[in-house]
């Protein structure tokens, strides 16, 4: 089943919603109201985000942040918030959702910008990044190789990629009940397409996952939550010589 069709709704309640393909967060909404009403869109929208930030402190400075995919941008402004000697670019392809989220978050440290993640030189450039947050991104894209590509090519020797995608189901979607996903991967196979751009790749359901005690309010207050690869931290990538790239 997809993970969506079992978790999510296009209202995810309290204001909060689905609008085209990305969520936005209503004014109100925190992890905590929504873990009282135990509304698991907005949930697993919000607790990601804890989550990367709770990886960013034990980092340190993180230098350049890229939040791939920042749809309605609440998720890069409290990243730039919290870390502002950090440098935070994010990208969407939605033209209509960087307008909205510029107008709503702007900040000293945060850029927004329209950006196709399949041609990452020509929209993102080609400066390293030291993090990549990518949460639930993947499963939209037409050619995921390239993106993949595009992420080992751009972090830093000793970056991460902070990253998830629907895995829940014991065989991969090709045709998920969403419209709007091109497919859902099982975790057998999103481990094996991770492990060719990333030596590391590290799920929440295995051992060496950092942070995994912000996930434990989950279990603590009876929400469901499929952990199977599901985020992931990838690192160490993975650059072969190519005689074809100039």
């Amino acid at each position: 089943m997809s993970l969506f069709g079992l978790f999510g709704k296009k209202d995810a309640g309290g204001g909060s919603q689905i609008v085209d393909e990305h969520f936005v967060p209503a004014a109100s909404e925190s992890l905590e109201t929504a873990l009282a009403r135990k509304d698991l869109t907005s949930v697993h929208h919000l607790i990601r985000y804890e989550w990367a930030r709770a990886v960013l402190r034990t980092r340190g400075r993180a230098g350049r942040i890229l939040d791939l995919g920042s749809g309605d941008g609440y998720g890069a402004a409290a990243i730039a918030r919290e870390f502002t000697a950090s440098q935070v670019l994010a990208v969407d392809y939605d033209p209509l959702a960087v307008k909205g989220a510029a107008a709503k978050y702007a900040a000293p440290n945060l850029e927004y910008r329209e950006a196709n993640s399949m041609e990452w030189s020509a929209t993102i450039g080609d400066e390293p990044f030291d993090v990549v947050v990518s949460f639930d991104v993947l499963e939209h894209v037409p050619h995921r190789e390239l993106v993949l590509e595009g992420i080992a090519r751009h972090l830093a020797d000793d970056g991460v990629f902070l990253f998830s995608t629907p895995s829940g189901a014991g065989a991969n979607l090709l045709t998920p009940p969403w419209t709007h996903h091109k497919i859902e991967y099982c975790a057998a196979s999103l481990y094996d397409f991770l492990g060719r751009y990333f030596r590391e790749v590290v799920g929440r359901d295995l051992p060496g996952f950092p942070c995994g005690e912000v996930f434990d309010v989950l279990a603590e207050r009876g929400v469901e939550y499929l952990s199977t690869l599901n985020p992931a931290v990838c690192s160490k990538p993975i650059r072969l010589a190519n005689p074809y790239r100039r």
